[in-house]
């Protein structure tokens, strides 16, 4: 059975622009790179380029988009709370807001939310056929 996943229309709008920014990226990279990184350098231009209110979740729905080496207990949990922030408001209110409030971070917790979007995006951007799998 094929589970359907409805979003909301802001995120709709936040892969489009992901979208967008994903070709714009293919055209300036020539050599052959992963997608996750063409992904990940895609965020980096729309954050570079760059609000909706944000809705909360609780905790343990919010670690789910941490990357796993943030889901661990040696990093300090204001960083992940910051994260876990960004990646909400990402997610769920105006992608642009949360790049360019993470520019404004060290560079760790920028590093961190690329990380966690491009985990969270990359497979609904290959259900789409926005990017290739690789290998």
């Amino acid at each position: 059975m094929v589970k359907v996943q409805n979003f909301s229309e802001q995120f709709e709008r936040n892969i489009e622009r992901v979208r967008e920014s994903v070709a714009a990226e293919r055209e300036q990279t020539p050599e052959k790179v992963p997608e996750s990184e063409v992904v990940k350098r895609s965020l980096q231009s729309l954050a570079q380029g760059a609000s909706a209110p944000q809705q909360t979740q609780g905790p343990s729905e919010q670690n789910q988009f941490l990357p796993s080496y943030l889901q661990t207990g040696g990093t300090v949990s204001a960083a992940k709370e910051k994260i876990m922030h960004l990646v909400n408001i990402a997610l769920e209110g105006d992608l642009e807001k949360a790049l360019r409030e993470a520019e404004r971070e060290h560079e760790f917790i920028r590093d961190a939310l690329h990380d966690a979007l491009v985990d969270k995006l990359l497979p609904e951007l290959l259900r789409r056929g926005i990017v290739k799998r690789e290998g």
